[in-house]
This record gives C-alpha cells, structure tokens and sequence, in this order.
C-alpha cells in the first residue's frame, strides 16, 4: 500500500491590527508616480487628523506631491468641510508626514471624511 500524502500549507504571519479612528476615514483616490498604493497606505494613518475637524463633519479632499525623497506637499481642495481653519490643519498635518523614498515624484488624492 503506498505512504499516507501529506500537504504541508505554509503559516502566514499575522498582520498587525490597523490603525483606525472612528471620526476620520482616509480614502486614497488616485496615485500616479514613483510610489505605489500598499507604500502609501501607512503612511496617512487617520490618528492626528481627527484633531483638525474640531467638532464639524464632512469630506476634504487632498491634491498631494510627493518628492523623491518622501517630503510632503499638499492642497487642499474644495469638499463639504470648508473651514479654513481645518482645511490649513488638514495642509499641516500632511506636510509633517514622511512618505517613502522612491525613484521619482507621486502626485495623489487623498480624501479625509471626518464624522461625529
């Protein structure tokens, strides 16, 4: 009689828990450029955000530029939250982020919702 098969599957390891807020969702629209969606997504985690929305709800869309070297340059756009003081907390909160290095610029848009 032949020998019993046995299937070995490999074990993954566990991802770790994403970071999440329940008052800002960060939803990233389009990129075109150097950097790719998975290198980005950690990099505009929504903790820190939720500071600028000061109480008010609604979308702020971001225009973002990315250099070569990871630094930060954003719009923001016109969403339903246009305060201008959230939208220039929105402006500096992603200009202190740090994005990967990469081979050349990424531009993207980015989408804060922030709710109650």
């Amino acid at each position: 009689t032949p020998a019993p098969t046995v299937t070995l599957t490999p074990i993954a390891p566990t991802p770790p828990p994403a970071i999440t807020n329940p008052r800002v969702t960060v939803r990233i629209e389009t990129i075109r450029g150097a950097l790719a969606a998975p290198s980005l997504e950690s990099t505009f985690p929504a903790l820190g955000f939720d500071q600028c929305a000061n109480g008010q709800t609604g979308e702020v869309p971001v225009s973002v530029a990315i250099n070569a070297r990871g630094q930060i340059a954003a719009s923001p756009g016109r969403g339903t939250l246009r305060d201008r003081t959230v939208l220039r907390c929105v402006e500096r909160q992603l200009e202190a982020l740090t994005a990967p290095t990469s081979s050349g610029r990424t531009r993207m848009r980015v989408v804060f919702t922030f709710v109650r």
